[in-house]
């Protein structure tokens, strides 16, 4: 992914880019691809063609102590929750976008929030929600027949406790982190509907 034949191949007939060809407003916050930004591809100053506001992960998913390219100039986030969580960080640039895009070009948005995937790292309110969930216990939990995927067919059968207890802690904190996520996808509802282009 990411690599500098994807980039002549691939991306200058994505869709972003026709969009913007025909007169959109693009806008793109979160992870593109695993290995974006990887010096070799052209780093973080590489702006995949059709993005007018570009806000991209470095490499893969992070919630904290992660580089940003932003519009093609790295900069770096530490671990402080009030200014460096993602999903946050993300939410405050599509904001920011909402606000000053110009009123009279159709817009596009692209959020690609890393949540759910690992490492797992819920925003601070979110750490004590789902404390009962656990990964859901279906008719063929910790059974691997012959028939299934040679992935699953390589764990141990059955699972140790202490790998069960890890399947339920990272389904747990996937959901903790999705509710900064819904945070997310609701601020941004109300500042387009506030706007009038909730529609649009």
């Amino acid at each position: 992914c990411s690599s500098k034949s994807w980039q002549k191949t691939q991306e200058p007939y994505t869709f972003p880019a026709l969009l913007n060809s025909n007169g959109y407003q693009t806008f793109f916050a979160g992870k593109y691809l695993n290995q974006y930004g990887d010096e070799e591809a052209g780093g973080t100053e590489h702006v995949p063609p059709g993005w007018s506001y570009w806000f991209a992960l470095e490499k893969n998913s992070a919630y904290y102590n992660y580089t940003l390219s932003v519009n093609g100039k790295a900069r770096q986030h530490g671990g402080n929750y009030s200014v460096d969580y993602l999903t946050d960080v993300l939410t405050n640039f599509s904001l920011d976008f909402l606000t000053y895009k110009s009123n009279y070009e159709p817009f596009f948005m692209m959020i690609s929030t890393p949540a759910p995937h690992s490492p797992w790292t819920p925003a601070p309110q979110y750490e004590k929600s789902f404390l009962d969930v656990s990964a859901p216990r279906t008719s063929n939990f910790n059974i691997h027949g012959k028939d299934k995927h040679w992935l699953i067919r390589q764990a141990k059968t059955p699972m140790t406790n202490s790998s069960i207890q890890f399947l339920d802690d990272a389904f747990r904190k996937r959901w903790q982190t999705l509710l900064s996520v819904d945070d997310l996808v609701e601020k941004l509802v109300k500042d387009l509907e506030a706007r009038g282009d909730r529609k649009s």
